[in-house]
């Protein structure tokens, strides 16, 4: 990875030399670009903001080729992207808190439009005007999980002007993507319409070993359209509605086999596995080969659908704005509908023999032989569909003035209906393990308000803060069962109720001690909700856990240099945090033979310490360059899993203790560089070339430090045309030295709950190439 690193920076360098060589240019003024950011639930400068936030403007967007929430992720500091089990399971990581189970600790919005769970939030970027990436608790003002930070996608309003965009790329892996958007009034200064469409496909870049179908397939199209409507100076309504539909082969994942540390639990204890055998894996996980053992056809039953994860999603939105001078009044409601079913491979590996695929020992008594070689022992399924409606109403002082406030009320609730179900041929008809089909609500209130004090011309001081009360329902009854005795706690229907209720406050104090540089300091503090531990033989008392806290200190310092040639933002920041919902284990039986279920607990507290440097400059009027990297030392403070202390000690060993243990996918370094020119070639004709490198250190998969994802050096190339008439042609080429050092993993469980502590390993995509064409005007 060093070499990849030095052989990155080397090309950047070789790069800037030939910009700099290029034809004389006009005379400009030397200036970064504004961006105007909107995290505080009012319009400022980025450079006025008194917090950490990275944001892109439009231009940044294309240029870039920011598709995606992983693209976001490599040139944001403090900001990892970990697709635990594909796009299903997207776990944004800010500034070292990260989760597994639960819902997540980073809050993704559209249009400042809560988006709900994780397999909304790894959607397919286009047309749009902004992304913020607002660090830190964000409670306070957004509430909704929020834990950890915030992540805004502004899209692109209608304009009162005919304007208008369209795009092709192809390329590599069979990449094929378009998207076209176009607006302009239909009454004159009163409403304005903007339609758009994207369709986005690639075959994947990984094969079945078994079938050599695809595996890691994409195929998204959308649609979307939206008024804009101002019937007088003072009102403007907006109205947008989007349609998107994915399909997507599951995930490039196999399972690495355990390495080291051997088993001393006995046989009974430990789901049959004799002691001595290899418990775990240890060190650095290997690259995927492009060929993985996974099934991508329809082999157990019929009526299943093809493998991957497949969903259709609608959203639907109405933002009013009326202008009283005194004030501003804003509505924004939101109703969101989304259809989603996955079915992937269970278990991730080739099993060739009637039994002991993988060291199970002795079989079940309900099993039966498998009827082919070459199959899959298990296949997990789910089919969900999940609703949402959100309400906010706030009233807002203008921008100007001694004293600048902000007051509103916020409604939400969801519906989740969801069927799981795993299949084996090694199974009795019915082949199946019944996971149940269960419903979730939640309904949430919430009260906010924001109050910022100039106290001198210098120095201001702001107070925010919100009163949540959130109600949650969870009803499951079982499906069809097998091997399981139906007197399980976790087989019965189920009817559970808990409530919440928390206050967010957060304190900022920021000093402007020149025109051009601002110090601030703010005190936040975050929570997320509890909620409920589903599946098979789940213990009644586990049925539920409760809400994580976190108090999250950060200083820090925006400067602009050289007359606006140079940005650099600063940032220091300390988080304690409490209740931490993490992974325990639950010891249960299964036909007779002991073995581990996961749930949430919670037992975690941890304490994270980090740097964030944002830098940017504008080298010579043909150069820019940006910097960005974090520190981050993220440590549990308090970590004793007690679930497994009775299995353990009938081995001998002690309770699992993970106190000073770095918590998972959090890399303690991580640096991105950007090199971009803009010059011209003639009158009407202008190059322009851009280079990204980005560097991320190991990171851990599991609390016990075991296992872990090596450094990770990937480089971006692109270059291109632009002409007078609005027509662009660009050349790309991503991950330009082919790095596949994995791109997330995790302790290997699979659908019919045997425990097998091995990792399941995803793979990265290697390198990809392409052109695209763009006509705007």
């Amino acid at each position: 990875m060093k070499n990849q690193l030095l052989r990155s920076s080397f090309l950047v360098a070789g790069f800037a030399l030939a910009s700099g060589s290029a034809l004389a240019q006009t005379a400009e003024p030397l200036l970064l670009e504004e961006i105007i950011v909107t995290a505080r639930k009012r319009a400022e400068s980025l450079q006025e903001a008194p917090q950490a936030i990275t944001a892109f403007s439009a231009a940044e967007i294309t240029e870039a080729r920011i598709t995606s929430i992983d693209d976001v992720a490599k040139l944001t500091p403090g900001l990892n992207y970990a697709p635990l089990f594909g796009p299903a399971a997207a776990t944004p990581i800010i500034r070292g808190s990260t989760q597994t189970f639960g819902a997540p600790n980073v809050g993704v919005f559209i249009d400042g439009i809560y988006l709900t769970g994780k397999a909304a939030m790894d959607i397919a970027l286009s047309d749009l005007e902004r992304i913020e990436v607002i660090k830190g608790p964000q409670s306070a003002l957004y509430g909704r999980n929020t834990f950890a930070g915030a992540i805004n996608y502004i899209t692109k309003a209608p304009q009162m002007t005919l304007g208008g965009e369209a795009e092709l790329t192809v390329g590599s892996h069979g990449m094929l993507e378009g998207r076209a958007s176009i607006t302009g009034p239909v009454i004159a200064d009163k409403l304005a319409l903007r339609l758009g469409v994207s369709h986005k496909e690639f075959d994947g870049y990984y094969r079945s070993s078994i079938d050599n179908g695809r595996i890691d397939f994409e195929k998204t199209q959308g649609v979307a359209a939206d008024a804009l409507f101002t019937p007088t100076d003072a009102l403007s309504a907006r109205l947008r509605f989007s349609y998107a539909k994915d399909d997507s082969g599951q995930p490039a994942s196999a399972v690495v086999r355990a390495n080291g540390i051997a088993r001393t639990v006995p046989v009974a204890l430990n789901g049959g596995i004799p002691v001595g055998s290899p418990q775990t894996y240890v060190g650095q996980l290997p690259e995927m080969g492009k060929y993985l053992p996974v099934n991508t056809q329809r082999r157990i039953a019929a009526e299943l659908a093809d493998y991957g994860n497949r969903q259709e999603t609608y959203r639907t939105s109405l933002a009013l704005d009326y202008d009283l001078e005194a004030m501003t009044l804003t509505s924004v409601t939101a109703y969101n509908k989304r259809d989603n079913e996955y079915q992937i491979d269970g278990d991730n590996t080739v099993c060739e023999d009637t039994l002991g695929c993988r060291n199970f020992g002795p079989p079940l008594p309900t099993f039966r032989p498998i009827a082919f070689r070459q199959s899959q022992f298990a296949t997990s399924s789910e089919v969900n569909t999940t609703k949402d409606f959100s309400q906010e109403l706030r009233m807002s002082s203008p921008d100007e003035g001694q004293i600048r406030w902000i007051v509103g009320g916020f409604y939400y609730w969801s519906k989740v209906s969801a069927v799981q179900r795993s299949l084996s041929p090694m199974l009795p008809n019915p082949p199946a393990f019944g996971y149940p089909l269960a419903r979730l609500g939640t309904e949430a209130k919430s009260l906010f308000a924001s109050v910022a004090y100039d106290v001198t011309d210098d120095l201001t001081v702001t107070a925010e803060a919100r009163q949540e009360w959130e109600d949650q329902t969870y009803k499951q009854r079982p499906t069809v069962t097998a091997g399981v005795a139906a007197t399980d706690a976790s087989l019965r229907n189920i009817n559970l109720k808990q409530d919440f209720k928390f206050f967010t406050p957060r304190f900022i104090v920021d000093y402007t001690i020149s025109d051009d540089i601002m110090a601030y300091a703010n005190v936040a503090k975050g929570t997320k909700t509890g909620g409920f531990n589903t599946g098979l033989r789940v213990l009644e008392s586990q049925f539920t856990y409760q809400e994580e806290s976190s108090w999250n200190y950060e200083a820090g310092i925006k400067a602009t240099w050289l007359g606006g040639r140079a940005t650099t933002n600063l940032a220091y920041f300390h988080t304690d945090w409490k209740d931490q919902q993490v992974a325990c284990q639950n010891p249960v039986s299964v036909g007779g033979t002991s073995t581990q279920r996961t749930y949430t607990c919670n037992v975690g507290q941890a304490v994270i310490d980090g740097i964030e440097v944002d830098a940017q400059m504008r080298l010579t009027d043909v150069l820019t360059a940006s910097l960005g990297y974090s520190w981050t030392d993220a440590a549990y403070e308090k970590f004793v899993d007690d679930s497994l202390t009775a299995t353990l000690a009938a081995g001998g060993l002690p309770p699992m203790n993970f106190v000073g243990k770095s918590l998972p996918y959090v890399p303690k370094n991580k640096l991105f560089a950007s090199l971009r020119a803009d010059f011209n070639l003639s009158a009407d004709i202008e190059m322009f070339m851009r280079a990204d490198v980005n560097y991320q250190s190991k990171s851990y998969i599991r609390a016990d430090n075991l296992a872990y994802i090596g450094d990770k050096t990937v480089a971006d190339f692109r270059a291109g045309l632009r002409f007078e008439n609005g027509v662009s042609v660009t050349a790309f080429v991503e991950n330009a030295f082919d790095d596949r050092t994995p791109l997330t993993a995790v302790r290997f469980f699979d659908s019919v709950n045997f425990s097998i502590p091995t990792p399941l390993v995803t793979g990265a995509v290697g390198r990809k190439a392409g052109v695209t064409l763009n006509y705007s005007f």
